[in-house]
């Protein structure tokens, strides 16, 4: 119940951003839970008083992935699905392990949220955009689609990676206060090597997989639209990035 309110308070928290869009798609995925728990805000409130509040925020846990029609197993995993949950959780310090139809996931309870939130606006808006491309397309078929989704993913993996090596190098805004890199080099590791830890404790040694091809009829289409995606960190890691127009727009969740 813990880990429960904690994941609460932390969307909670999230509701009260500088960021209009942000703080509404907060707001939404709040109400969702709480009504999926049959709790109240005010409930909700007073047992976030009744709890210890100072919970380690840097504890690795494990979940696994809930995709979009609310399941946790497929008999053939979505590859987009796949491509973005691993580059946001990876830009978040986590890790993810997939096999048997699931993507299990690792965190630190204080990124879990993050990487839910921004994996679920990233792909809601690269469906949204995939059916704006459809319109002006007499005929598409189904390997148009995946591909353009593969693209999208490909895109967005890797300017998150960039985005990341950019504030290892430069350095980082995290509440507020500029972060030198070296400080934020360090916190990075920490909650990189307490994920792998638990994944290792978890699975043991795993080896790599091959990855998903990418290109295709849609490759073109797919690519430019995840360049054009807003991506930020978040509110409790705000990159300088933000500065120069990147924030992302939660709004597309809406």
């Amino acid at each position: 119940m813990r880990d429960t309110y904690s994941f609460l308070g932390k969307l909670l928290g999230l509701t009260t951003s500088s960021n209009p869009n942000e703080r509404n798609a907060a707001e939404a995925k709040l109400q969702q839970q709480l009504t999926k728990r049959g709790m109240t805000l005010e409930e909700l409130e007073n047992n976030l008083k009744d709890n210890d509040q100072d919970e380690d925020l840097q504890t690795p846990v494990t979940w696994t992935w809930v995709d979009q029609n609310g399941k946790t197993y497929n008999k053939r995993i979505d590859p987009a699905m796949s491509i973005i949950v691993n580059a946001v959780s990876t830009y978040f310090n986590g890790c993810c392990v997939q096999g048997q139809g699931e993507i299990e996931v690792f965190a630190t309870k204080g990124n879990k949220i993050q990487i839910i939130l921004y994996s679920e606006y990233l792909m809601e808006d690269m469906d949204r955009k995939l059916g704006i491309e459809l319109l002006g397309r007499r005929s598409v078929d189904r390997t148009f689609k995946n591909s353009y989704r593969k693209n999208y993913a490909a895109e967005v993996w890797s300017r998150l990676r960039a985005m990341k090596d950019n504030d290892e190098t430069y350095g980082a805004r995290v509440n507020g206060k500029h972060t030198t890199a070296m400080v934020l080099r360090g916190r990075n590791d920490i909650e990189k090597q307490a994920c792998e830890k638990l994944r290792f404790d978890t699975y043991g040694k795993l080896g790599s997989g091959s990855g998903y091809r990418i290109g295709g009829s849609g490759a073109s289409a797919g690519r430019s639209a995840g360049s054009s995606v807003g991506l930020n960190n978040c509110l409790l890691y705000t990159s300088d990035a933000a500065d120069e127009g990147l924030g992302v727009d939660l709004g597309g969740r809406r």
